[in-house]
């Protein structure tokens, strides 16, 4: 462990932070591969965003990522529907982009999908795109989050439904500097252009 900050240290870590009260969380690589993919069962048709077209742009939806880390699910202005035992990154991530053309759904699977049916997915990390996490092909997607940054050493993520060994009641957006496995595909979503 030469040096590197195993992931259970820095979940450690984070509790502590949430448990303290701190509503930051610091951006810490990861270096382990979930112990357990979660699939989430499709509940729902998705909803379609009210606007046809995106609204806001990059920054917009960057900066409202950057201020829900640490945020818990209890009571977040993403929570409506969903369970204390339900998987929720997908539905975080399709909060944040409610206003780009995005559905609003709880199923990592069926995000991608969407993504997916416009040719909007490939293997390159963007910034302002969103990640998905299989167990190898595009069928066993679990699990999504939002990049916030790509640089030529790491692609920084902001993820919901974190720690996954917590109750989902209970866990939190966090912010990461690296995804934890190499088995991701993106999915690019519209954006207005910055002024």
């Amino acid at each position: 462990m030469t040096g590197a900050i195993r992931r259970r240290t820095v979940i450690i870590a984070a509790l502590g932070t949430v448990a303290a009260g701190a509503a930051t969380v610091v951006l810490l690589p990861r270096d382990d591969a979930p112990s357990t993919a979660r699939t989430a069962a499709p509940t729902s048709t998705p909803t379609p965003t009210a606007d046809a077209v995106p609204t806001r742009t990059i920054d917009d939806v960057r900066a409202e990522a950057r201020g829900s880390a640490g945020m818990r699910l209890a009571e977040s202005p993403w929570s409506a529907g969903v369970g204390a035992t339900t998987a929720w990154s997908a539905q975080y991530v399709a909060w944040l982009l409610r206003e780009n053309a995005v559905p609003q759904t709880r199923d990592a699977r069926e995000l991608y999908e969407h993504f997916d049916a416009r040719g909007l997915v490939g293997t390159e990390p963007r910034a302002g795109a969103v990640i998905f996490y299989s167990a190898g092909p595009v069928d066993t997607i679990y699990h999504a989050g939002f990049v916030d940054d790509v640089r030529a050493d790491s692609i920084a993520t902001v993820e919901g439904d974190v720690p996954e060994f917590l109750p989902s009641d209970q866990t939190f957006v966090r912010r990461y500097g690296q995804p934890w496995d190499t088995n991701v595909v993106y999915g690019y979503p519209e954006y207005v252009p910055s002024a």
